[in-house]
């Protein structure tokens, strides 16, 4: 009796011991995906940001097409704090808002058909070539994307290549909103090889702060130089200032000749938005003599002996810009183009309403007299310069 119930075990035994090995399952192999990153353009509570997320696929491990229908391709999916979905996922997404790539070779593939809403999942109908079917899960906060075995045919990676994929969350057509408290949270992403879902995973996560924002605050005083020089040549003098003519004859046109009669050189630099104005003002409006009672008078003219008159002119500008009838551009040597020193104040130079450094300008006296005019030695006119700058 003993010995047939050990016979009926027996034969139970490896009736179940064949049972199982016809029916056992061998599970699809996992693998980790690593080196993971999210660049996000912002880190602040409440803000939308892109995000350019990168990982590697594991040795031995591709991303590609199956061919034989959607239970053959491969999938990425990024999910977004996905248990509690903290992060904001605005409507309307489109092509224009991803980006995926093969980072090992730089080969861009085609985000493609978006699908959105709750459990929206990738649809590859109607692919073409390196097409990329994007869904977009508003419940659970995952971007899913899946390699489409398209009309053209469908450019795979490597074994284990590194992956690039770009989600305009904040500069594209809508929003990917940070949490609204600031702590760490997860972004999982894991691939569906083949009909695997899920076989390779990895989890990274992303700081969200406060604020990541830092104001720099500075102030910048304003400054306005402004100097006059009386010379031969262009130097740095100290007062008194005196231009001294000599003595006017009707044979010839007296003037500034940077060898025996000084000039007048004028410094002006500032940092005024509007610039800055030099203005001259005469006192007499001529050259004249208390003695007798006789003014040789200003003009705005082209000096010649013989026929009395008085004026300035811009021999020399750098950094400045020359006001009409002192700037003529013919000025120096034995041009005496001129404009009159009038007893109210006159634009002579100006920075063209810009701030200017280094601006300097040479301004030559000049004066002839006619056959008439009275002899005096007291012939003489005060020049006022101002520099005005607008801030």
């Amino acid at each position: 009796m003993q010995k047939k119930i050990f016979r009926t075990i027996v034969k139970i035994s490896l009736i179940s011991l064949i049972l199982a090995m016809s029916f056992q399952i061998f599970p699809v192999r996992a693998a980790s995906l690593t080196i993971l990153s999210d660049e996000m353009t912002r880190l602040a509570a409440g803000v939308a940001a892109d995000h350019v997320i990168t990982f590697t696929l594991p040795g031995g491990i591709d991303f590609d097409a199956g061919g034989a229908g959607a239970a053959d391709d491969d999938q990425f999916n990024i999910g977004f704090d996905p248990t509690t979905t903290a992060f904001g996922l605005g409507a309307g997404w489109a092509e224009s808002d991803f980006a995926i790539k093969n980072a090992t070779t730089n080969h861009a593939w085609v985000p493609w058909n978006i699908q959105e809403g709750i459990g929206a999942v990738p649809d590859c109908t109607g692919a073409t070539t390196d097409d990329v079917a994007v869904a977009v899960d508003t419940d659970l906060e995952v971007f899913r994307f899946e390699a489409c075995e398209g009309s053209g045919g469908f450019t795979a990676t490597g074994f284990g290549h590194k992956i690039e994929i770009t989600i305009l969350g904040a500069s594209g057509g809508t929003t990917l909103t940070n949490p609204a408290a600031a702590d760490f949270y997860i972004v999982e992403n894991f691939m569906d090889d083949e009909s695997s879902r899920g076989a390779h995973s990895g989890l990274l996560a992303v700081a969200i702060i406060d604020s990541d924002q830092v104001t720099i605050n500075a102030d910048v005083d304003p400054t306005l130089t402004f100097d006059i020089d009386v010379s031969l040549t262009d130097s740095e003098t100290g007062e008194p200032y005196e231009v001294n003519l000599g003595t006017l004859t009707k044979s010839a046109v007296k003037t500034s000749n940077n060898t025996t009669i000084k000039s007048i050189w004028v410094d002006l630099e500032t940092n005024a938005d509007g610039g800055a104005v030099v203005t001259i003002v005469g006192a007499y409006g001529g050259l004249q003599s208390n003695a007798i009672a006789h003014t040789i008078g200003g003009v705005d003219t082209t000096l010649v002996p013989g026929a009395e008159g008085t004026g300035v002119c811009l021999s020399y500008v750098a950094g400045l810009t020359g006001v009409a009838p002192y700037q003529s551009g013919n000025c120096g040597g034995t041009k005496h183009t001129v404009g009159k020193v009038n007893t109210t104040a006159t634009d002579i130079l100006n920075t063209g309403g810009n701030p200017t450094a280094g601006g300097r300008a040479e301004i030559m006296v000049k004066a002839s007299i006619s056959a008439v005019t009275p002899a005096a030695s007291d012939y003489t006119d005060t020049f006022t310069f101002n520099a005005t700058a607008t801030f």
